[in-house]
């Protein structure tokens, strides 16, 4: 495990900008992997952002039912949330729930946003130091995305936030991943579900060939029902989760504490040193899983570390 934690910097400098996906770490050891025996090799990417095929698409029906509840219940909601046993496993039920509750209340285009991203617009107001925050002004990242989510206005809510999903967590997260990671090891990766005739058709479909119930990914499972065994077809969606939230008490603690020293943010001058900290102390008392926010702050940290002398 300590030479895994090792290769992140190196893996850091592949990326070439901040990037918060820890994902990243393991699809770069894949992709090592891979070459030892081929020079090209196939993947999977698109796939889920076309088909709905993520949970927090299954999520949206509770999200519905939540933001109709009344305010009291919702704060109920809220509350047993927050005093929910913090667990440190990758993708602990409470880590889930309070992740859930964050977003669910937002509009649905915004929270997948608010789902999958490590701070809120509010949490990097208080994150930021005060002169960063007066250099952004009145720009909000939501903002930006609401934007988008008006610009592909007019389909149904599934074929509005595919197409979302699609021109930002695909192509700003998912295939620079797995582009940069490949080649950093002279992989080609190559993505069949991203053939531009493919994905015309794919994204005319009506909605519900794409998520019925908590099916997700319907017509792909329809398609290859012949082809693979029902354990596969049913299995339940599986990222390349790492166990970051452990990591960052143990392999990742001494790498943490440096990148984040209240000093080094201090002469930084980009976040408040206190803001950070809290971060850190809460995660590592267990009172809180930061894991998401922690690791997209090393991470930046990484690549200011070997670009900051750039700026």
């Amino acid at each position: 495990m300590a030479r895994l934690i090792e290769l992140l910097p190196d893996v850091a400098d592949y990326l070439d900008e901040p990037f918060g996906d820890a994902s990243v770490l393991p699809m770069y050891l894949l992709s090592r992997f891979a070459r030892r025996h081929v020079t090209v090799a196939l993947g999977g990417d698109g796939c889920d952002e076309m088909l709905a095929g993520y949970p927090t698409f299954q999520a949206i029906r509770a999200a519905k039912i939540y933001r109709g509840l009344p305010q009291a219940a919702r704060k109920v909601a809220a509350w047993t949330a927050r005093h929910l046993p913090v667990s440190h496993k990758n993708f602990s039920f409470d880590f889930k729930v309070k992740q859930f509750i964050k977003g669910a209340a937002a509009p649905p285009e915004l929270s997948h946003q608010i789902w999958l991203g490590s701070f809120t617009d509010t949490e990097q107001c208080c994150l930021l130091s005060r002169d960063i925050r007066a250099a952004v002004d009145s720009y909000r990242v939501e903002d930006e995305h609401l934007e988008l989510a008006r610009a592909v206005a007019g389909a149904d809510l599934i074929d509005r936030l595919t197409r979302i999903y699609c021109r930002t967590y695909l192509a700003e997260d998912i295939l620079t991943k797995a582009d940069r990671a490949s080649m950093a090891v002279s992989l080609e990766l190559r993505a069949p579900f991203m053939d531009p005739s493919l994905v015309s058709y794919v994204m005319s479909l009506p909605s519900s060939y794409k998520l019925r119930g908590s099916e997700t990914k319907r017509v792909l499972r329809r398609a290859m029902a012949s082809r693979l065994p029902p354990t596969v077809l049913a299995r339940s969606k599986k990222g390349f989760g790492i166990p970051v939230a452990k990591w960052l008490n143990t392999h990742l603690r001494e790498l943490a504490d440096d990148l984040l020293d209240s000093d080094r943010l201090r002469t930084q001058g980009i976040f408040e040193p206190s803001s950070v900290r809290r971060l850190l102390e809460e995660h590592r008392a267990g009172h809180r899983d930061n894991r998401k926010g922690l690791w997209t702050l090393i991470m930046f940290q990484l690549w200011l570390d070997r670009h900051g002398a750039e700026l």
